[in-house]
């Protein structure tokens, strides 16, 4: 590994810091000039790679009974689908507000956990209004260890909250709205008695941030998969695959998804502007048969690069 500068390993190596690989990427960026050299040293790393948690502390003032949140994160904007992972340590009343751009309290999802003495968790479409979801959770918070809790809005319209490290584990409670708000802001508050510390991953502003690193590559008039690539292994799980690309060519840009032995029996094949640039499909298998085929003439350009994306959830869809 290259030698880095001193101040540099101890940012490193803080083990209470965890970065994405595109955080690291643009830290490293810093004191390394050469791409090459900095994807290997972050690919050489077994660091866990997260995003870092923002720290704070909500108060138990007064400030609630004028219906205030501490501290609403405008620097740290969110959007739905919403995936939201904190830790907190409060004896009760630990709530979250999920907010529109506005940061109406009108309209807004309010996510009490540990309410009335650390006994009911609640679920709210605006601050103090009716509770829409009421579950009992005695002693689900404590106050001298944090806990770990997960909130996601998911594009079935469901808001859901979890304990736990995993997203769409450990769920006790959920809500389906059919009038689903466009959340924009992430606030905290505490109260009753109770102060509360935090850890709360949001996602961080700057060019490239939240977005992985482009692999530049090319492939041949082979016929065979030219480049699968081992140094970044992908999953599918609760979370899904998402994959975006860009591609220039004249017709024929093939995509491969394999599982772990890279059987071409086993695996999804999307071809982009096969014959001639007049039609793509979805295969199961290498050249198997289309499972989903449109017709996409001129989809393909030798000039100039066009982006496409891939992703896989309980239904596959392609564009």
């Amino acid at each position: 590994m290259l030698e880095l500068k001193n101040e540099f390993n101890d940012l490193l190596f803080d083990t209470t810091i965890q970065y994405t690989k595109s955080e690291l990427y643009h830290i490293l960026k810093k004191y390394i000039d050469d791409d090459r050299d900095v994807i290997n040293i972050i690919y050489q790393l077994s660091l866990p790679l997260f995003q870092f948690p923002i720290e704070c502390a909500s108060k138990n003032s007064q400030r609630y009974n004028s219906q205030r949140y501490d501290k609403i994160f405008m620097k740290y904007p969110v959007k739905t689908p919403l995936q939201l992972k904190f830790l907190v340590s409060a004896k009760n009343d630990a709530h979250v507000g999920l907010f529109e751009s506005d940061k109406s309290l009108k309209r807004m999802y309010e996510i009490g956990i540990g309410c009335w003495k650390n006994t009911r968790s609640i679920i709210r479409r605006s601050a103090q209004g009716p509770n829409l979801v009421d579950v009992d959770t005695v002693g689900i918070n404590n106050p001298h260890t944090m806990q770990p809790f997960w909130i996601d809005i998911t594009e079935k319209n469901e808001v859901r909250v979890g304990k736990g490290h995993d997203i769409g584990q450990n769920i006790f409670m959920c809500y389906n709205d059919s009038n689903l708000y466009s959340i924009k802001y992430v606030g905290i508050l505490c109260g009753w008695g109770s102060t509360a510390k935090w850890k709360l991953w949001l996602p961080q502003q700057g060019p490239g941030i939240n977005q992985d690193f482009p692999i530049e590559c090319s492939s041949g008039n082979t016929y065979k998969y030219d480049s699968i690539f081992m140094k970044y292994p992908i999953k599918t799980t609760t979370t899904a695959l998402q994959l975006k690309f860009l591609v220039s060519a004249k017709n024929d840009a093939h995509v491969g998804l394999f599982e772990s032995d890279k059987c071409l029996k086993r695996m999804y094949e999307f071809v982009i502007g096969g014959w001639r640039n007049t039609i793509s499909v979805i295969r199961r298998s290498a050249q198997g048969r289309a499972y989903d085929q449109a017709t996409t003439k001129g989809i393909n350009n030798p000039n100039t690069m066009q982006p496409f994306w891939i992703d896989i959830q309980k239904k596959m869809k392609f564009v």
